[in-house]
């Protein structure tokens, strides 16, 4: 296995005298060592020299990469220095104890290598992997899904590890961070999913080292090195990243072709959804995924930056949780497609199961849920989006103290906020409504509010009178007197539909005046 300089260094002795000249670099290209030839003046790159101090050229060409060894010192030193890495061991070190030292630190990363290539060809275990890497970085070594759900870890059996952290997910539970843990550790390090380098965060009172891991583009989950024994050290990332790799690898190997589907899956409806034709291979894949049950589009919407968790979090959570489901985000918001039986569906119990299952998840965050109706047709999601889109809008609006918002309870008034379109409301009033409306504007009798409740009430008399706290004998005088004004006959359908189409909506936009 190549080392690099830093790495060299970190694993001399603590005895040893040694002294980094030169920036510091992580990168694992350099080959064993070997001792510089007499006469030598050339270093070539990825080669390790061991020098001793009274044989370091006077005038050398050095190649970039190249890493000196130096044992003892040089008044010639400074001439090495800003061209090339030198490592110096001071005080009397003989060459041959020098070369065995290296040699024992190529020795053990090779060993380590082939570890992991052997069991990447074999078992491709992960927690054989990562407990061979255990005396690497000296430190509890996790690997995370990317439902941030271990998948291995050194130091403890997934018992212990399900008795420090549990997730209850409605009647589940799975063994995993625990939420308000990760709320904490994203909210204050902006950890990203998309992040492709090793990020070195420290929380109060650890320090972990965690590189992400990818299969074919996607966040498929992280490896995390928790530094309780042994403090960080800059050569740990390039050790972590290759460790990743091997990871990355070995899931490969395992994965499923359903995790590729599930992409391809969130792909097409995300282009359904955008009004993008579909491919053929997309319907291919939708005809294959969806069978003859209903689903719902639900759409979570965030009332403040969605900064504790990354979006794929909650996403994969949420097909975790919902057998059948697909989750993604689109216009800053989740969306997704989940699958329900037909008796949920005609019993409408799925709202009841929304709910029980989604609060858990959603109650870290200040969040509204949008519920279409159950559908059928899969390619018929856009409507039901938008039916999602709608519900969103109207319960934040009419019912903000609430977290989820089925569309059929907003569905009149979303009818009756589209229907007027681009004209004035007051461009439809019949000269009827119009007179009324000239008697409410010099009176503390509203005419449009008594005649509103009336229709409400099926033109009964005495409902209305409850819900007026009026007498019978002055209701009736007042409907005598606004049945004058109207002009119209209340007994034909028709003219009473108009009226009751009118009032509503101008009641729902004087709930949206005072509300804005």
């Amino acid at each position: 296995m190549k080392l690099s300089a830093n790495l060299i260094f970190d694993n001399l002795p603590a005895e040893l005298d040694a002294v980094y000249h030169g920036q510091r670099e992580s990168t694992l290209h350099l080959l064993r060592p070997e001792f510089l030839e007499k006469g030598q003046e050339r270093f070539h790159t990825d080669h390790v020299y061991l020098v001793k101090a009274q044989d370091l050229p006077l005038r050398p060409r050095i190649e970039p990469g190249a890493l000196i060894l130096l044992l003892g010192d040089s008044v010639y030193l400074p001439r090495y220095e800003g061209k090339c890495n030198v490592i110096q061991l001071r005080g009397d070190v003989r060459s041959s104890h020098a070369f065995n030292l290296i040699s024992r630190i190529y020795n053990r990363f090779d060993r380590w290598e082939e570890s992991l290539r052997k069991i990447l060809d074999t078992t491709a275990s992960l927690s054989e992997m990562i407990q061979c890497s255990r005396e690497i970085f000296d430190n509890p070594i996790v690997v995370l899904n990317s439902n941030f759900h271990y998948l291995a870890h050194t130091d403890f059996s997934f018992v212990e590890l399900g008795k420090m952290d549990r997730i209850s997910w409605g009647s589940r539970e799975s063994t995993g961070l625990p939420l308000e843990s990760l709320n904490e550790f994203m909210e204050l390090h902006e950890m990203s999913t998309d992040v492709r380098e090793p990020l070195l965060l420290n929380l109060p009172g650890s320090t972990t080292l965690n590189v992400n891991l990818f299969e074919n583009g996607e966040y498929s989950g992280c490896l995390s090195i928790d530094y309780r024994n042994r403090k960080y050290r800059e050569s740990d990332k390039q050790l972590a990243i290759y460790l990743a790799e091997m990871i990355q690898l070995a899931l490969r190997r395992y994965s499923s072709v359903s995790g590729s589907d599930q992409s391809r899956l969130r792909q097409a409806l995300m282009d359904i959804v955008d009004g993008v034709q579909v491919t053929l291979n997309q319907r291919r894949t939708i005809d294959t995924s969806y069978l003859e049950q209903e689903h719902i589009c639900v759409k979570i919407k965030f009332r403040s930056p969605l900064v504790q968790l990354p979006v794929k979090y909650l996403c994969n959570a949420i097909e975790d949780e919902f057998r059948r489901s697909v989750a993604f985000e689109y216009d800053e918001s989740l969306i997704c497609f989940i699958e329900i039986s037909r008796q949920q569906a005609e019993e409408e119990s799925y709202l009841t199961l929304l709910q029980k299952r989604l609060t858990p998840l959603l109650r870290a965050f200040d969040s509204s849920v949008g519920i279409s109706d159950p559908f059928h047709d899969i390619y018929q999601a856009r409507p039901y989006y938008y039916q999602a889109c709608a519900a969103v809008e109207n319960g934040q609006l009419f019912d903000s103290d609430k977290m989820f918002y089925p569309f059929r309870n907003y569905a009149l008034r979303e009818l009756l906020i589209n229907a007027i379109g681009n004209l004035p409301m007051e461009m439809y009033y019949t000269q009827g409504l119009q007179n009324l409306m000239r008697h409410d504007q010099d009176s503390q009798v509203s005419y449009m509010e008594t005649l509103r409740i009336f229709l409400d009430c099926n033109m009964s008399v005495t409902k209305t009178t409850a819900k007026l706290y009026l007498n019978r004998s002055t209701l009736i005088e007042r409907l005598a007197r606004i049945k004058r004004e109207l002009n119209c006959d209340l007994e034909d359908p028709e003219q009473r539909l108009l009226l009751q189409i009118l009032l509503k909506t101008q009641q729902i936009h004087g709930e949206i005046g005072r509300k804005v």
